[in-house]
């Protein structure tokens, strides 16, 4: 769980400066706002990953969904493929 959430603390910190409301959801734009923050190597085909992380719809995309689609989602990096999630934690760190 540890590793788990050493990964996940780049993209928590970014989720909490974008749920201004503090109500535990994004918007679907501030979803978008948040991957274009950390995707500075435009790794993410943020569309697509709104998709995913928003598939029934309703226009709110809480923490654990968006981490789901993250863990789902895989980039190549220094030839390894690895989640979003390590992406965005190893090109912050």
């Amino acid at each position: 769980m540890r590793y788990h959430s050493k990964f996940l603390s780049i993209f928590r910190e970014e989720f909490r400066d974008e749920d201004i409301e503090n109500a535990g959801f994004l918007s679907r734009e501030a979803f978008g706002r948040c991957l274009e923050t950390l995707d500075q190597e435009n790794k993410v085909d943020i569309g697509a990953l709104v998709e995913v992380a928003d598939k029934y719809e309703t226009g709110a995309i809480t923490f654990s969904t968006a981490v789901d689609a993250l863990s789902a989602q895989h980039v190549q990096r220094e030839g390894r493929n690895i989640t979003l999630l390590q992406y965005f934690y190893d090109y912050y760190n």
